[in-house]
């Protein structure tokens, strides 16, 4: 019997466009993901969402998109399934309940909710543990300042967000992960 095939949810920007190394970035993590044996399920929509579809479909992922009622956009056309939904917040259960695991881009506040959300549902213990990787410095900068401002308990809260450069070490994050199934 062969490996169970994960599901992740990929957080990213809908802003960035095709020319932002962050966005080939994007693409690559997809392709890479797909290679190594993840589907890949995000918002659905452009920027560094369809990046990460395109990327995936390029490496062989079967990628989903939950897009919402409330915004009158075409998903990207790299989604082999839309889910469309009323509003963020089943959106938000969604993306979160239904993974196996999440990966957090360069953010706008949508990205932000989503893995602030994740994080928080982690470090109380709400949801089985899942791996959430922040990649990129623009994390290292957010985290550096929760740590600073924030009441969490570092020993816990911190220790539930890993945070890379590329998307290799995505990948190896990923693959060391002992799930639980």
């Amino acid at each position: 019997m062969g490996k169970k095939k994960r599901l992740i949810s990929v957080f990213g920007s809908s802003k960035i466009q095709d020319n932002l190394y962050e966005y080939k970035e994007a693409k690559r993590l997809g392709k890479l993901l797909g290679r190594n044996g993840y589907d890949i399920c995000t918002g659905g929509y452009d920027g560094l969402m369809s990046a990460v579809s395109e990327g995936g479909k390029l490496g062989g992922a079967r990628v989903m998109g939950i897009t919402m009622e409330i915004f009158d956009l075409p998903p990207n056309k790299w989604l082999d399934e839309e889910i469309k939904v009323k509003n963020f917040f089943p959106r938000l259960e969604l993306l979160l309940e239904k993974v196996d695991g999440y990966v957090a881009l360069a953010a706008g506040l949508g990205t932000m909710a989503e893995a602030l959300l994740a994080w928080s549902m982690l470090s109380i213990d709400a949801i089985k543990p899942k791996p959430l990787i922040l990649m990129g410095d623009f994390w290292r900068e957010i985290m550096d300042l929760f740590e600073k401002r924030l009441y969490i308990n570092p020993e816990g809260s911190l220790e539930k967000a890993e945070i890379v450069s590329t998307p290799s070490e995505v990948i190896k994050r990923l693959n060391r992960f002992k799930w639980e199934d």
